[in-house]
């Protein structure tokens, strides 16, 4: 259930037809889970998989410097990627990578800036639900495969879908989520991690929850 299904609208901006990320032209989302746990990885694919050669603008914001995010050099040099993003848990980043480095070279031998580099990888902590030791043994570039092979463009699945499974914010359990909002001829998207905050900051709509 999402806040609109409660009567609660955020903001006077309307909606794309889906209130998700996906309603921006060309982008696609999927998910994988890990078997056994509440954990997984979300793969944000940026356009078409039939598109041979494309660059996108990318920038950053980090309030923690930004450190479990691999490609930050080539974001802040070139200002460009072309890689699927991948939100997995921090101990299987390093597969992830891997993965996606696979991904880039079925496109282009060449590993090209345009068709496949650099791994654009998030690495978020999970281990209030998933310990560090289990998620590196379960974890398998399989699942990064997964994840990108299920993207679909559309409604996207919230919540406990993918990288969700395992994440806490303000205290209570936390995931995944997504919203749309249209600004004249334009859509905005953004897809939502929630792993943080301290337990009694949780606003909905600026209303204090759980206070």
């Amino acid at each position: 259930m999402r806040l609109r299904d409660l009567g609660i609208g955020i903001g006077s901006l309307e909606p794309g037809v889906h209130n998700a990320i996906t309603d921006v032209a060309g982008i696609s989302v999927g998910h994988a889970q890990i078997a056994g746990r509440d954990a997984g990885v979300t793969a944000v694919v940026p356009y078409p998989t039939e598109v041979a050669e494309r660059e996108l603008f990318i920038g950053r914001w980090s309030a923690d410097g930004g450190d479990n995010m691999t490609g930050l050099g080539v974001a802040e040099d070139f200002g460009t990627f072309s890689t699927p993003i991948l939100l997995v848990p921090a101990p299987a980043v390093g597969r992830t990578y891997e993965a996606l480095i696979a991904y880039g070279l079925d496109r282009d031998t060449g590993l090209s800036t345009d068709a496949g580099w650099p791994p654009i990888v998030v690495g978020l902590d999970d281990t209030r639900a998933n310990s560090a030791a289990w998620t590196y043994g379960a974890f398998e570039q399989e699942h990064v495969a997964k994840a990108l092979a299920q993207a679909t463009s559309g409604a996207v699945a919230e919540g406990n879908a993918g990288i969700g499974g395992g994440l806490q914010a303000f205290g209570y359990k936390g995931g995944v989520g997504t919203a749309s909002r249209r600004v004249g001829q334009y859509t905005v998207g953004a897809l939502v991690a929630a792993n943080g905050g301290a337990t009694g900051d949780l606003s909905v709509d600026r209303y204090p929850v759980g206070v």
